[in-house]
């Protein structure tokens, strides 16, 4: 493992999150998933020497939406994967353990061990943005003129062509998470 690798459990109060790094134990943290919350995760891996991680979750809501973007926004990779590949994963590590700390951490080694790509990039004046970037860029009068293709670095393909519709059209949703949290 070569990189700094974030796992969460994304649920609608709490995010549980497991931070692996190189040849170190891994860290486990849960957080409030608010704005607040979102802030003091940044601070925390601030404060553990985290430049740029690869952050990983399930998607299976949007309650993981605004952390994502915050997350995309403060320099760090975000991968959205099918839940059915990291339940896969499980089976093959054969993991019993069910909690929110011990899914965290399963959804970080199966980053690590899988790679799985980032978050699809817009382009916008230039800049490349998330797709949840690109919700807010909607929602503030940005227009993307492409979307790349979601996917795995297997070849697979997450089902996600509606989601990333979705995400467009729920613009003002993540521009309202954005603008809530602290300047």
């Amino acid at each position: 493992m070569a990189e700094q690798i974030l796992g969460i459990d994304v649920g609608k109060h709490q995010l549980p999150v497991a931070l692996l790094r190189p040849e170190r134990k891994p860290k486990l943290k849960a957080i409030a998933n608010s704005a607040d919350g979102h802030q003091a995760l940044l601070s925390w891996l601030k404060q553990r020497g985290c430049k740029c991680i690869h952050a990983c979750f399930e998607s299976t809501s949007t309650y993981g939406e605004a952390i994502a973007a915050i997350l995309y926004q403060a320099g760090h990779q975000v991968s959205v994967v099918n839940p059915a590949r990291i339940k896969g994963f499980a089976r093959g590590e054969l993991s019993r353990t069910k909690s929110d700390k011990a899914d965290a951490a399963l959804i970080a080694r199966f980053c690590a061990a899988m790679h799985p790509k980032f978050m699809a990039a817009l382009a916008r004046g230039g800049q490349a943005t998330s797709v949840l970037g690109a919700a807010v860029g909607c929602a503030q009068g940005y227009l993307p003129t492409r979307v790349e293709p979601l996917g795995n670095s297997d070849g697979s393909s997450d089902n996600v062509s509606g989601k990333t519709l979705g995400l467009l059209e729920s613009g003002h949703q993540a521009n309202r998470a954005v603008d809530q949290r602290p300047h």
